[in-house]
Formats: C-alpha cells, structure tokens, sequence
C-alpha cells in the first residue's frame, strides 16, 4: 500500500479527530496521575522560595 501526499479531506479530517481524542485522554489521564501529587509540589514550591529568601538575606 502507497501513502499519496494530499489525501482526501475525509481521511484528514478523521485523523485530526483522532489527535484530538487521543490528546484528550492523554490529558485526562495526566490529570488523574498528577492530582494527588499537586499539593506536595506547591508546598516543596513554597517552602523552596522561602528557602532561597531566608539564604540570600543572609
């Protein structure tokens, strides 16, 4: 089978949907993964800047 440049604006259109989708539920699937973690990182944030605060006071 030969892939043709071009194509017809079915097939795009069909593989754009594809993207979509999957980039959705790639998405979400991070979402999901990374949720619980968000609290940890935005303390580790917060006390890492207030680290370097106190240190170049000094």
């Amino acid at each position: 089978m030969t892939m043709q440049p071009g194509g017809s604006w079915r097939g795009k259109a069909a593989g754009a949907a594809v993207v979509v989708v999957a980039v959705a539920v790639a998405g979400r699937l991070a979402w999901e993964l990374l949720q619980p973690v968000i609290p940890m990182a935005i303390g580790l944030v917060v006390v890492g800047a207030l680290y370097t605060f106190v240190l170049r006071r000094r």
